[in-house]
Parts: C-alpha cells; structure tokens; sequence
C-alpha cells in the first residue's frame, strides 16, 4: 500500500491556471480584433471570429477541466495481493475517493497512505464494492465535514472516523453489521446519525464523548452494546432501544448528563457495573422482566432519579448501585415483600433502601419494534389484572393524534400502531369507560 510518487501538484496547478488566463486573453484579443462595428451599435461576427472564438472556448473548457480534476496523490490501500484491489485518491477540492472490491487495510494510524493530507480531508465518498472502511482510517482528519458509504460496506472499522471534529451528521449504510469500536470516538460535532437494521454490534467506546449526539434509536438486530458505547454524550437526552437488544455493557451510558429516558425492551438480559452512573437527569427507570443483577454503581449518583421498577427475578444488587441517588423516592417490586427482602444488597443503597416500596406492584414492560409503516408495541406486564385495557396513546409533536388497545389476556401482548407519531405513552386501565388506572405510565421515544 502507498502513494504514486509521479503527481506533481504545484506544476499541474500552475500549468492550468496559466492556459485559464492566456484563453481569456486570447478570447479577448480575438473578440476586439475580428469584428466591425455597423450601424445601430451591433457587431457583425466574421467567419474567422467565430473560428477563434470556439477556439478559445475549448481551451478555456478544458482548462477549467483540467483544473477541477486536480489530483494531489493517489495509491492503493486493499488488502489482496499488493492492495491494487482497493485504491484511493485525493482530489485539491478535499475529496477522498476509495474505489475497488473487498476490504481497506490500514494497520496503524502512521501507515495510513493519505497519513500526510489528513487535514486537507473535506468528504469522503467510499464506492460500491469496498467492504470495509479499515482501522483508524480517518482518524483525527479534523476538517471532515461529509462521508458517503457504499450499501456494501460490511464493517466500521476500529476508530474509523474517530476524532473528526468537523463530522455533523452519517448516515450508516444498510448492510453495515458491525460498528467498531471508537468509531466514532470524539466527534464532538456529530448531532445525527441513523443506525440501520442490520447492525448487529454497537462495540465499545463506538460514540463516546459525542457532545452534540441528541437522540439516538438503537434498532432491533443490534443484540450487544458494547462498554462505554456513549458513555460522555453530555447533550444525549433520549435513547430508545427497541426490541431485540440483550446484553448493555458496563459503562454503556456513564455520563451522558442530559439523559432524561431510557427504554429497556423486555429482550434485555443483562446491564453492566456503572451502566447509567452519573447520567443526572434520570428521573424513572423500569428494569426488564430478565434482570437477575443489578451490578455495582448501576445509577451511582443520578441525582434526578425518582422512580425505580424492579423484577422479582433480580436476586442481587451490587455495592452503591444507586449511590447518592437522593431524589430516590419510589421502588416499584413486582415480587412480594418477603422476597424483597430475600434480595442480597451490596453497600452503599442507603436510598434505595429508604425509598417507599411498592410490593407485589402492577407494572407494564413496555418495547417497541418499528417496521416500515407502522410501530409495534410489545407488551408484557406483572401482576396486572386479566381483562384490563392496555392502551398505547399516540404523540407527535407533542400532541395528541390517536391511540390503539387492547385486552391483557395473561400473555404478551403485541399492539401496532400505524398513525405518525414519535413518542407514546403505554397506560393500563380497568377499562375505557372508567379509566381507573391499575399500573403507572411509561412513555417511549421523545
């Protein structure tokens, strides 16, 4: 892998900025020289004119040609034979352009070709047939503001992008599985970013420290997010996680202070020590039916939290899981008070401990599914009274624009909402005619 060492930038630079101004030179000399002025201020354009004229307009032509088509270096970069199967070129506009078949080896951040144009970057455009985008590729290529992926890029490599600070918004191809980790690391600009159903792996570190990261979906194949995935994205106040995520590594979320909701589906199995430490806008959290551990620090200092759902399956909670959690005021257990109890508790839980328990609690477990045209909402509840009415109220703007039902039966249920909306609140209710209400609501989405 490297760069061709025949490009000759400055000359190729000054050649076509030369023949630009001797074309208009020569168009302006041709224009005076050939034509006589006639009656009524018109010019009467001879034949030999007219010759110049078209004369000076293709090289003019191709001299602007020559000159948007500047090439400052090019070489190859794949990971076949001598690499010859992937090759990349940077254009003097800041265009990087990766084009060939399979994968971009890029073993060290050092060895990358471009590794001496990385501030002269401005868009990357990865064409059909590129794999994978190789590790650090980008990394630290501050001026990068546009990136274009191919729909058969299969991987995001290690640090791929990691530390572009210009980087506003990417959109993740369809067929990418794996997001890798420090992917993103340290785009501190990166306020929008759409993770397609495919991806199956969010690996750690993958967003940390995306200040201006808002919201974020994480869809229904991404089965792991890995440690510290967004831990430090101060401005992340929604995270919605649908149906389908298993495994939150530790960390996941530490830090991201502006977080006010997170969504659990009922898929997830298992929370990482620290998982949502110090995330100070918290208010309410509902712990999966799955959940057998709280592991330690879980929501260490998140001094907004108000509210807490707790399985009956969970069997231990970890040393300060919920230290300085002041504003700790409600636990909601679906199992009974002596099983409660039986629960082992690590140290520091003074809160937790203080808090009002509301044993043997009617609770909805709420997750979504989203499909092309229409949300599904899996619902699962604990110790809700056969025949009541669950209710998903739809919003969109924060209006109200419809709502969809159904009759809890003892099972899961699945409700499907195809009006427009961006956020909905789950409710269960003694019927629609009473609405008395028989568990607390849970809102998902923004």
């Amino acid at each position: 892998m490297g760069s061709s060492p025949i490009i000759r930038t400055k000359n190729r630079t000054h050649n076509c900025v030369f023949y630009f101004f001797m074309s208009l030179t020569y168009f302006f000399k041709t224009a005076i020289i050939e034509t006589d002025f006639i009656i009524g201020g018109a010019f009467l354009v001879t034949k030999r004119f007219r010759v110049y004229f078209f004369t000076a307009l293709f090289v003019l032509l191709f001299a602007f040609s020559a000159f948007s088509a500047q090439i400052v270096d090019t070489g190859t970069c794949g990971g076949g034979g001598k690499g010859e199967n992937v090759t990349w070129t940077l254009y003097e506009d800041g265009k990087m352009e990766i084009s060939g078949e399979g994968d971009v080896v890029v073993l060290k951040t050092a060895s990358r070709p471009w590794y001496a144009y990385l501030s002269e970057i401005r868009t990357v455009v990865i064409g059909e047939g590129v794999t994978s985008t190789g590790k650090f590729a980008f990394e630290s290529c501050e001026n990068l503001t546009s990136v274009t992926l191919p729909s058969s890029l299969k991987t995001i490599d290690s640090s791929a992008f990691a530390a572009c600070k210009s980087l506003s918004m990417i959109t993740i191809s369809e067929n990418v599985q794996v997001i890798g980790d420090y992917a993103f690391a340290a785009c501190r600009n990166l306020a929008a970013i759409t993770i397609p159903e495919g991806v199956q792996l969010i690996d750690e570190f993958a967003f940390c420290e995306c200040d201006s990261l808002l919201s974020m979906t994480i869809p229904v194949s991404v089965a792991k997010i890995g440690r510290s995935a967004f831990s430090g994205c101060d401005n992340l106040s929604t995270a919605t996680l649908l149906y389908g995520v298993e495994t939150i590594d530790d960390f996941a979320f530490y830090n991201c202070q502006k977080l006010e909701k997170i969504n659990l589906p009922v898929s997830v199995t298992s929370i990482g020590g620290s998982v949502f430490a110090e995330c100070h806008s918290l208010t309410s959290v509902i712990l999966p039916p799955q959940i057998t551990v709280i592991d330690e620090g879980a929501f260490a200092h998140c001094a907004a939290l108000e509210t807490v759902v707790i399985p009956s399956g969970v069997t231990n909670i970890g040393k300060f899981a919920f230290d300085k959690c002041k504003n700790l005021r409600n636990v909601y257990y679906t199992g009974t008070k002596a099983e409660w109890e039986s629960i082992r508790v690590g140290c520091g839980n003074e809160y937790l401990r203080q808090a009002t328990l509301h044993d043997s609690a009617a609770v909805l477990f709420p997750s979504i599914v989203k499909k092309s045209d229409e949300a599904v909402y899996i619902v699962t509840a604990a110790n809700l009274p056969q025949s009541s009415m669950v209710v998903v109220a739809l919003y969109k703007d924060g209006r109200f624009v419809g709502y969809e039902s159904a009759v809890y039966n003892g099972e899961t249920l699945e409700i499907a909402a195809d009006t427009p909306h961006d956020s909905a609140t789950i409710l269960a209710w003694s019927d629609l005619e009473k609405l008395i209400p028989l568990a607390p609501g849970t809102k998902i989405g923004s």
